[in-house]
C-alpha cells in the first residue's frame, strides 16, 4: 500500500492504517471459519463443538393413527356417469364410474387415483369425506381429469393420536 505522510495528512494516515488491521482481521476470521466447519465434518469432534447435538434425543416416531380407516367419495361434478374411468386404490381398480359417484372405505398409506384411459371426455371430479381425522386427500379436492389419462396420485394420511 501507499504510506502518506502523517504529518500532511494526519486522518489519511489513521484510515489507511485501520483498513490495514480490517484487512488482517478479516483474512484471520475467514481462516478460523474455515478451520471449524472442516472440524464439523468429522463426527467424533461434532458433539464438542456443537452443544446442541448432546441435547438432541431418539427423532421422534410417528404415533398410531387416530382412525384406521374412513369412507371417502369420488363424485363428477356433472352428475351424470363416465363409462371406461374408475378409481384405483393400490393400483388395483376398485369402484367404475356407472353412476356419478364412487364411494370407498380407505387405510392409512393407501394411494388413491382415477383411471380414464379408457374413457371419453373431460370431467372435473370431486373428492369428499365426512371424516375429521383424514388429513389427505382433502375433503373437497377437485380433479380435472381427461379421457385417456389418470388423475394424480394421492396417499392417504390420518392425523396421529396424542399419546
Amino acid at each position: 500500500m501507499r504510506r502518506i505522510d502523517p504529518s500532511h495528512a494526519p486522518l489519511a494516515d489513521r484510515v489507511e492504517r485501520m483498513s490495514e488491521w480490517l484487512f488482517r482481521t478479516a483474512v484471520a476470521g475467514l481462516c478460523v471459519l474455515t478451520a471449524v466447519q472442516g472440524l464439523l465434518l468429522i463426527p467424533e469432534v461434532r458433539p464438542w463443538l456443537v452443544p446442541v447435538e448432546r441435547m438432541e434425543g431418539a427423532p421422534a416416531q410417528a404415533g398410531p393413527v387416530a382412525s384406521a380407516e374412513a369412507e371417502v367419495s369420488f363424485q363428477l361434478a356433472d352428475g351424470a356417469s363416465w363409462p371406461g374411468a374408475y378409481v384405483v386404490v393400490n393400483g388395483t381398480p376398485y369402484g367404475a364410474f356407472d353412476k356419478p359417484e364412487v364411494r370407498l372405505l380407505v387405510r392409512e398409506g393407501d394411494v388413491l387415483q382415477v383411471d380414464a384411459r379408457r374413457a371419453e371426455g373431460h370431467r372435473r371430479i370431486v373428492v369428499d369425506h365426512q371424516s375429521p381425522f383424514l388429513l389427505t386427500p382433502l375433503a373437497g379436492q377437485e380433479w380435472e381429469v381427461s379421457g385417456g389419462n389418470r388423475s394424480p396420485e394421492v396417499k392417504v394420511h390420518f392425523i396421529a393420536k396424542d399419546s
